[in-house]
């Protein structure tokens, strides 16, 4: 049995571009690797196994956070296929690793599996899709780096480490938003995570969000971004919680009226 096959029996209805994305995850589960102490100390990858609703939602909105805080695979919790998958050492030899992630993906649910986390990330989230789309939960959600490490690969990686784990993913995102082809993507990411943009895209423009002549919004906090591989409406403002404990949740306002022009 093919795997699209095994994974149509095990998820039901798929969205018409799931076996895109599985045969570009099939491939970066073949290929990529860490060095074996990185590797356990890496998370289970993010990998996006997009709902029916996106093929006709009005708006296609894909919203690129930093990276999960943790993510794990466990059948017992999930219903799923396959053995526990905590670590990226896991998921490289695990038979059915792409299978797990796409399952554990999925019932997640973007968030709803876990309601009372109530997360700034899920607001934001839902702030941006409710405003720009009328069915419930039509966005979908990937991160910059697909692996964690202890939380942040930014604060808890050295540049070598980073450097590694960068290349083991290198196209993987470019790829997503290539099969997924949303209309609107918004980085959460902030400008720390701008030299990682520019290494999944090469050359990248952070532009000044000018929508307004008469008032001025610091790249930091808002900026377009222009790179090939990208579609034209795509924006870079910070996470969520930070925008939150820094009372400039306003921006998300600005991002929807944008995104509706």
């Amino acid at each position: 049995m093919m795997p699209g096959a095994a994974a149509r029996l095990r998820f039901g209805k798929m969205c018409p571009v799931t076996e895109q994305l599985e045969a570009h995850y099939r491939r970066f589960h073949a290929s990529a690797r860490l060095p074996s102490a990185l590797s356990r100390r890496a998370s289970a990858p993010l990998l996006v196994h997009p709902h029916e609703r996106w093929a006709t939602s009005k708006v296609r909105l894909l919203v690129v956070g930093q990276e999960t805080h943790t993510w794990k695979y466990e059948p017992d919790a999930t219903g799923g296929p396959g053995s526990t998958i905590r670590t990226f050492r896991d998921f490289s030899v695990a038979a059915e690793g792409v299978a797990a992630m796409l399952h554990l993906y999925r019932w997640y649910g973007l968030g709803r599996r876990h309601p009372k986390l109530n997360s700034p990330f899920w607001r934001g989230f839902r702030a941006l899709d409710e405003a720009l789309n009328t069915e419930m939960d039509s966005a979908l959600w990937t991160n910059l780096f697909k692996v964690n490490v202890s939380g942040s690969v930014v604060g808890n990686c050295n540049s070598a480490e980073i450097a590694k784990l960068q290349r083991a993913q290198q196209g993987l995102l470019r790829s997503e938003i290539d099969v997924l082809k949303p209309n609107v993507i918004v980085f959460f990411t902030g400008p720390r995570y701008d030299r990682a943009i520019r290494q999944e895209f090469g050359e990248v423009e952070f532009c000044p969000f000018d929508r307004y002549p008469k008032t001025s919004i610091s790249p930091s906090r808002l900026a377009l971004v222009r790179a090939s591989g990208l579609p034209m409406k795509t924006i870079r403002t910070y996470h969520p919680e930070y925008l939150q404990r820094s009372r400039q949740l306003g921006l998300l306002s600005e991002i929807v009226d944008w995104a509706n022009c």
